[in-house]
């Protein structure tokens, strides 16, 4: 009697799962640490826009408008501004900070001003900040 099969049996399909739930266990935390890595990444980059942002924002003040928000009345006194905000990021809240104190930073008779933008952000319990700083100055 001729017997042709086709097919697979159960036993050969188990055997298959098997071993492939075997290797699934072993990609699993490949997978887990490239997603966490991808998401640091993702953090630190924001963390580098949010701040390179605010830096330009700032240097496209006017004189004026600096002053005005430093509130400079003296002239040549060191005077500073400082405030913040926050930006929620991948469910990571980012806190930027800055900083723009009056000064003869550049060597000229005009009035110049350092500016330092912080950004900060916590993951996993470790805080991690980025600084930013320029002068600005005519």
């Amino acid at each position: 009697m001729i017997c042709n099969r086709r097919g697979f049996t159960l036993f050969e399909v188990l055997i298959s799962v098997v071993i492939f739930g075997i290797a699934l266990v072993g990609i699993l935390p490949l997978l887990a640490t490239s997603i966490n890595i991808t998401s640091e990444s993702s953090l630190k980059s924001e963390a580098q826009i949010l701040g390179a942002e605010k830096i330009d924002e700032l240097k496209s003040k006017t004189a004026e408008e600096i002053a005005t928000l430093i509130g400079d009345d003296i002239v040549g006194g060191n005077t500073s501004y400082t405030n913040s905000d926050s930006v929620l990021a991948g469910g990571i809240v980012l806190n930027r900070n800055w900083l723009i104190q009056e000064g003869n930073f550049s060597g000229g008779n005009a009035p110049s001003y350092i500016m330092n933008v912080t950004v900060s952000y916590t993951l996993k319990g470790t805080t991690y900040t980025k600084t930013f700083s320029t002068v600005w100055g005519h």
